[in-house]
C-alpha cells in the first residue's frame, strides 16, 4: 500500500512540475531547481506519511457495490482532504520562500527535517499496523462493509 500511495503521489508531483514548467516564462535558477526537487521529495514523503497514518488510525469500509458508492462517508473525505492538503501546502510555501532567497543550499537543508519527520511518522504507522490488534481493527473495518 505504501508503494502504491508513493507512486500515485509521485506521479501527481511530476505532473505538477511539468505543468508548472510549461507555464513558466523563463528558465529556473539553480535555487529554484533545488527548491522544486526538494519540495517534490518532501511533499511526497509528507502526503504518504499522512495518508498511511489516516489509514491505520481511522480506516473506513469501502463497499463499492454501485456507481454512487464512495470509499468513505462524505464528511470523512473532506477531513481526509484537509489532512492531506494542509501539510502539503505548508511544505510548498516553505520551499517557495526558500526558492526566493537565492541560496542553493537552503532547500536541501530544509528538506532534511521535513523528510525525516515524515519517515518517522511512516515508521510509526507501519509499526502500529504490525501489531495484531490494530491490524485486526483495520482489516475488520475495511472488509465489514
Amino acid at each position: 500500500k505504501v508503494l502504491v500511495i508513493a507512486e500515485t503521489v509521485g506521479a501527481a508531483v511530476v505532473l505538477a512540475v511539468v505543468a508548472g514548467s510549461l507555464r513558466s516564462p523563463g528558465g529556473p535558477t539553480a535555487t529554484q531547481l533545488s527548491a522544486i526537487a526538494c519540495s517534490a521529495l518532501a511533499c511526497t514523503a509528507v502526503v504518504v506519511a499522512v495518508g498511511l497514518s489516516c489509514s491505520v488510525h481511522r480506516p473506513h469500509h469501502a463497499l463499492l457495490r454501485s456507481p454512487r458508492d464512495s470509499i468513505a462517508p462524505p464528511g470523512a473525505l473532506v477531513v481526509a482532504s484537509l489532512r492531506l492538503s494542509a501539510p502539503a501546502a505548508a511544505v510548498g510555501l516553505l520551499f517557495g520562500a526558500a526558492a526566493q532567497t537565492g541560496e542553493v543550499w537552503l532547500p536541501p537543508l530544509l528538506a532534511v527535517p521535513v523528510v525525516g519527520l515524515a519517515l518517522a511518522s511512516l515508521q510509526r504507522s507501519l509499526g502500529r499496523y504490525d501489531q495484531p490488534l490494530p491490524r485486526a481493527r483495520v482489516v475488520s473495518t475495511v472488509s465489514a462493509g
